[in-house]
Protein backbone atom coordinates (compact mmCIF):
# COMPACT_ATOMS: atom_id res chain seq x y z
CA UNK A 1 0.00 0.00 0.00
CA UNK A 2 2.97 2.33 0.93
CA UNK A 3 4.37 1.67 -2.43
CA UNK A 4 1.23 2.46 -4.35
CA UNK A 5 0.72 5.83 -2.13
CA UNK A 6 4.52 6.76 -3.47
CA UNK A 7 3.23 6.40 -7.19
CA UNK A 8 0.39 8.34 -7.01
CA UNK A 9 2.53 10.67 -5.28
CA UNK A 10 4.93 10.39 -8.79
CA UNK A 11 2.41 10.74 -11.20
CA UNK A 12 0.72 13.78 -9.06
CA UNK A 13 4.38 15.25 -9.91
CA UNK A 14 4.56 14.31 -12.91
CA UNK A 15 1.02 16.45 -13.96
CA UNK A 16 -1.51 13.70 -13.60
CA UNK A 17 -4.68 14.69 -11.12
CA UNK A 18 -5.55 11.25 -10.34
CA UNK A 19 -3.47 8.21 -11.40
CA UNK A 20 -6.27 5.58 -10.66
CA UNK A 21 -8.98 7.55 -12.77
CA UNK A 22 -6.68 8.56 -15.51
CA UNK A 23 -5.98 5.09 -16.59
CA UNK A 24 -9.47 4.78 -16.55
CA UNK A 25 -10.33 7.59 -18.44
CA UNK A 26 -7.57 6.81 -21.09
CA UNK A 27 -8.66 2.90 -21.29
CA UNK A 28 -12.44 4.32 -21.72
CA UNK A 29 -11.25 6.51 -24.59
CA UNK A 30 -9.18 3.83 -26.01
CA UNK A 31 -12.27 1.03 -26.35
CA UNK A 32 -14.69 3.57 -27.62
CA UNK A 33 -12.36 4.39 -30.49
CA UNK A 34 -11.36 0.53 -31.79
CA UNK A 35 -15.32 -0.60 -30.83
CA UNK A 36 -16.56 2.43 -33.29
CA UNK A 37 -13.77 1.42 -35.61
CA UNK A 38 -12.18 4.65 -35.81
CA UNK A 39 -8.65 5.33 -35.55
CA UNK A 40 -6.89 4.72 -32.80
CA UNK A 41 -5.55 7.86 -30.56
CA UNK A 42 -2.02 7.79 -30.78
CA UNK A 43 -1.38 10.43 -27.81
CA UNK A 44 -3.30 7.54 -25.70
CA UNK A 45 -1.09 4.46 -26.53
CA UNK A 46 2.80 4.16 -26.19
CA UNK A 47 4.83 3.85 -29.57
CA UNK A 48 5.63 -0.18 -28.35
CA UNK A 49 1.76 -0.87 -28.28
CA UNK A 50 1.21 1.19 -31.52
CA UNK A 51 3.41 -1.12 -32.83
CA UNK A 52 2.51 -3.88 -31.46
CA UNK A 53 -1.25 -3.02 -32.58
CA UNK A 54 0.05 -3.02 -36.64
CA UNK A 55 -3.09 -3.81 -38.68
CA UNK A 56 -3.64 -7.34 -36.29
CA UNK A 57 -7.72 -7.68 -35.05
CA UNK A 58 -8.80 -7.57 -31.92
CA UNK A 59 -11.98 -8.65 -29.63
CA UNK A 60 -14.57 -6.20 -29.48
CA UNK A 61 -16.54 -5.83 -26.19
CA UNK A 62 -19.75 -3.72 -25.28
CA UNK A 63 -21.13 -2.52 -21.70
CA UNK A 64 -17.92 -2.83 -20.38
CA UNK A 65 -16.81 -1.75 -16.72
CA UNK A 66 -13.37 -0.54 -15.70
CA UNK A 67 -11.99 -1.06 -12.16
CA UNK A 68 -8.22 -1.07 -11.23
CA UNK A 69 -7.00 -3.90 -9.38
CA UNK A 70 -4.13 -2.71 -7.18
CA UNK A 71 -3.22 -6.24 -6.59
CA UNK A 72 -1.96 -6.77 -10.14
CA UNK A 73 -0.08 -3.42 -10.42
CA UNK A 74 4.10 -3.21 -10.92
CA UNK A 75 3.91 -6.88 -12.06
CA UNK A 76 6.14 -6.90 -15.04
CA UNK A 77 9.76 -5.25 -13.44
CA UNK A 78 10.08 -5.27 -17.27
CA UNK A 79 7.96 -2.00 -17.65
CA UNK A 80 9.04 1.29 -16.03
CA UNK A 81 6.88 2.43 -12.91
CA UNK A 82 4.83 3.43 -11.77
CA UNK A 83 2.17 1.66 -14.02
CA UNK A 84 -1.33 0.37 -13.29
CA UNK A 85 -2.89 -2.08 -14.94
CA UNK A 86 -6.99 -1.49 -15.63
CA UNK A 87 -9.11 -4.16 -15.98
CA UNK A 88 -12.34 -4.05 -18.19
CA UNK A 89 -15.02 -6.78 -18.30
CA UNK A 90 -17.85 -6.68 -20.61
CA UNK A 91 -19.41 -8.76 -23.61
CA UNK A 92 -18.87 -10.18 -26.58
CA UNK A 93 -20.58 -12.27 -29.32
CA UNK A 94 -19.60 -16.06 -29.47
CA UNK A 95 -19.79 -17.46 -33.38
CA UNK A 96 -23.42 -18.54 -32.60
CA UNK A 97 -24.14 -14.70 -31.75
CA UNK A 98 -24.85 -15.44 -27.94
CA UNK A 99 -23.53 -13.17 -25.32
CA UNK A 100 -20.07 -13.94 -24.17
CA UNK A 101 -18.46 -12.42 -20.85
CA UNK A 102 -15.21 -11.04 -21.89
CA UNK A 103 -12.42 -9.69 -19.08
CA UNK A 104 -9.37 -7.42 -21.30
CA UNK A 105 -6.80 -6.10 -19.04
CA UNK A 106 -4.99 -2.95 -20.03
CA UNK A 107 -1.28 -2.09 -18.83
CA UNK A 108 -0.86 2.09 -18.38
CA UNK A 109 2.35 4.10 -17.68
CA UNK A 110 3.54 7.56 -17.64
CA UNK A 111 5.19 8.15 -20.51
CA UNK A 112 6.36 11.67 -21.56
CA UNK A 113 3.86 13.25 -18.95
CA UNK A 114 0.87 11.46 -19.87
CA UNK A 115 -0.60 8.06 -19.06
CA UNK A 116 -0.53 5.69 -22.20
CA UNK A 117 -1.64 2.40 -22.86
CA UNK A 118 2.21 0.15 -23.19
CA UNK A 119 0.46 -3.31 -23.45
CA UNK A 120 -2.65 -5.50 -23.29
CA UNK A 121 -4.24 -9.22 -22.36
CA UNK A 122 -6.74 -10.78 -24.26
CA UNK A 123 -7.11 -7.83 -26.68
CA UNK A 124 -5.37 -8.68 -29.37
CA UNK A 125 -7.03 -11.69 -31.49
CA UNK A 126 -5.03 -14.64 -32.46
CA UNK A 127 -7.20 -17.23 -33.86
CA UNK A 128 -6.38 -16.58 -37.01
CA UNK A 129 -3.03 -19.02 -36.67
CA UNK A 130 -2.82 -21.27 -39.32
CA UNK A 131 -1.08 -23.22 -36.72
CA UNK A 132 -0.92 -24.25 -32.70
CA UNK A 133 1.57 -23.52 -29.78
CA UNK A 134 0.66 -25.74 -27.09
CA UNK A 135 1.27 -24.14 -23.97
CA UNK A 136 -0.67 -25.13 -20.97
CA UNK A 137 0.47 -21.23 -19.99
CA UNK A 138 -0.80 -19.59 -22.84
CA UNK A 139 -3.99 -18.23 -21.48
CA UNK A 140 -1.85 -16.09 -18.82
CA UNK A 141 0.54 -14.38 -21.68
CA UNK A 142 -0.08 -10.44 -22.34
CA UNK A 143 -0.25 -9.96 -25.48
CA UNK A 144 2.81 -8.72 -26.61
CA UNK A 145 4.66 -12.10 -24.90
CA UNK A 146 2.20 -13.90 -27.34
CA UNK A 147 3.36 -12.51 -30.19
CA UNK A 148 7.06 -12.24 -29.22
CA UNK A 149 6.57 -16.54 -29.06
CA UNK A 150 4.59 -16.69 -32.03
CA UNK A 151 7.43 -14.91 -33.86
CA UNK A 152 10.29 -17.05 -32.23
CA UNK A 153 8.26 -20.02 -33.47
CA UNK A 154 7.63 -18.79 -37.07
CA UNK A 155 11.80 -18.51 -37.07
CA UNK A 156 12.36 -21.56 -35.55
CA UNK A 157 10.22 -24.07 -37.84
CA UNK A 158 11.96 -25.66 -41.02
CA UNK A 159 10.63 -27.57 -43.77
CA UNK A 160 12.90 -29.19 -46.16
CA UNK A 161 12.18 -31.48 -49.06
CA UNK A 162 12.97 -35.21 -48.12
CA UNK A 163 11.99 -37.03 -51.46
CA UNK A 164 11.27 -34.65 -54.77
CA UNK A 165 8.32 -34.86 -56.29
CA UNK A 166 7.77 -38.02 -58.72
CA UNK A 167 4.68 -39.69 -60.42
CA UNK A 168 3.31 -42.74 -59.57
CA UNK A 169 4.15 -45.80 -61.37
CA UNK A 170 1.61 -46.55 -63.03
CA UNK A 171 -0.41 -43.12 -63.76
CA UNK A 172 1.22 -39.88 -64.82
CA UNK A 173 -1.00 -37.85 -62.92
CA UNK A 174 -0.65 -38.27 -59.04
CA UNK A 175 2.34 -37.17 -57.97
CA UNK A 176 4.19 -38.11 -55.03
CA UNK A 177 6.65 -36.37 -52.50
CA UNK A 178 7.66 -36.09 -49.23
CA UNK A 179 8.64 -33.80 -46.72
CA UNK A 180 10.31 -32.77 -43.24
CA UNK A 181 8.98 -30.03 -40.44
CA UNK A 182 11.78 -29.52 -37.95
CA UNK A 183 10.71 -27.81 -34.42
CA UNK A 184 13.81 -25.65 -33.43
CA UNK A 185 11.43 -23.91 -31.07
CA UNK A 186 11.40 -24.32 -27.32
CA UNK A 187 7.42 -25.10 -28.07
CA UNK A 188 5.25 -27.69 -29.04
CA UNK A 189 3.34 -27.11 -31.96
CA UNK A 190 0.70 -29.18 -33.83
CA UNK A 191 -1.64 -28.72 -36.91
CA UNK A 192 0.22 -27.11 -39.54
CA UNK A 193 -0.50 -26.40 -42.64
CA UNK A 194 1.91 -26.65 -46.02
CA UNK A 195 0.62 -25.35 -49.04
CA UNK A 196 2.06 -26.79 -52.05
CA UNK A 197 2.38 -25.10 -55.55
CA UNK A 198 2.77 -26.90 -58.82
CA UNK A 199 3.98 -25.15 -61.75
CA UNK A 200 3.97 -26.81 -65.46
CA UNK A 201 7.26 -26.85 -67.81
CA UNK A 202 6.17 -22.80 -68.56
CA UNK A 203 6.36 -22.26 -65.03
CA UNK A 204 2.69 -21.24 -65.03
CA UNK A 205 0.72 -22.09 -61.80
CA UNK A 206 -1.41 -25.45 -62.42
CA UNK A 207 -2.71 -26.64 -59.12
CA UNK A 208 -2.15 -25.34 -55.68
CA UNK A 209 -2.99 -27.81 -52.52
CA UNK A 210 -2.93 -27.24 -48.52
CA UNK A 211 -1.04 -30.47 -46.54
CA UNK A 212 -1.56 -30.77 -42.72
CA UNK A 213 0.39 -32.40 -39.99
CA UNK A 214 -1.84 -32.73 -37.35
CA UNK A 215 0.33 -34.46 -34.94
CA UNK A 216 1.82 -33.09 -32.30
CA UNK A 217 5.68 -31.97 -32.96
CA UNK A 218 7.84 -31.74 -29.58
CA UNK A 219 10.61 -28.99 -29.40
CA UNK A 220 13.95 -29.86 -31.29
CA UNK A 221 11.43 -32.55 -32.78
CA UNK A 222 10.56 -33.21 -36.15
CA UNK A 223 8.07 -35.03 -38.40
CA UNK A 224 8.23 -36.68 -41.96
CA UNK A 225 5.14 -37.02 -44.03
CA UNK A 226 4.10 -38.15 -47.74
CA UNK A 227 1.60 -35.73 -49.65
CA UNK A 228 -0.17 -36.89 -53.06
CA UNK A 229 -1.69 -34.87 -55.57
CA UNK A 230 -4.00 -35.80 -58.15
CA UNK A 231 -4.78 -34.51 -61.48
CA UNK A 232 -1.53 -33.13 -62.02
CA UNK A 233 -0.41 -34.19 -65.43
CA UNK A 234 1.44 -30.98 -66.42
CA UNK A 235 3.16 -30.34 -63.23
CA UNK A 236 6.93 -30.12 -63.45
CA UNK A 237 7.84 -28.66 -60.56
CA UNK A 238 6.95 -27.95 -56.99
CA UNK A 239 7.30 -24.59 -54.57
CA UNK A 240 6.79 -25.49 -50.58
CA UNK A 241 5.84 -22.86 -48.10
CA UNK A 242 4.15 -22.98 -44.61
CA UNK A 243 1.32 -21.08 -43.78
CA UNK A 244 1.48 -19.35 -40.91
CA UNK A 245 -1.62 -17.45 -41.08
CA UNK A 246 -5.20 -18.95 -42.29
Amino acid sequence: MKKLIFFIFLFILSGCSNPIEDSKDVVNSFLISVNSSKAIDESIVTDEYMKLLGDRKYYVIDNWLLEVDESQNFHDISIPEPSFVVTAKGVSKNGFGMDLSVTQLFNTIIDDGKIRIINSKDFIAFDDLAFTIKDPAWENYWDSDKLEIIEFVKNNIKLSIIKEAYFEKYSDSTIHGRLKIENNSSYEISDIAIEIDHYDDEDKSVNSETEYVYDSIKPKGYREFDWITLDCNKCKRQEYEIKFVK
